[in-house]
């Protein structure tokens, strides 16, 4: 979708790879990053970012709530799963 910049009115056009619905839960959010999370037990590096304006939301995707875990607390669970099955991973922040 086209985003207009006030400055110098030009237009720069952006592609998505995917768009989760309003109603869409926390489950669908984290489904779309399964393949990276993934690559991290294969052994390659990945990274998980939020961008937004303030009060969009980026926390609670990544966070989610007591009821309704966001995809870091996703992806932790899921990399513990895998260390369990005998795969070796290394975490840096």
């Amino acid at each position: 979708f086209p985003v207009m910049e006030e400055a110098s009115a030009k237009t720069e056009t952006f592609s998505l790879t995917s768009v989760v619905p309003e109603d869409g839960s926390q489950a669908d959010v984290f489904n779309l990053f399964v393949p990276d999370i993934q690559a991290v037990v294969d052994g390659f590096n990945t990274s998980i970012l939020t961008y937004g304006v303030t009060e969009s939301g980026k926390s609670y995707t990544l966070w989610g709530t007591n009821d309704d875990k966001g995809v870091a607390f996703r992806a932790i669970q899921y990399l513990f799963a895998h260390v369990a099955e005998g795969a070796k991973i290394s975490v840096s922040f």
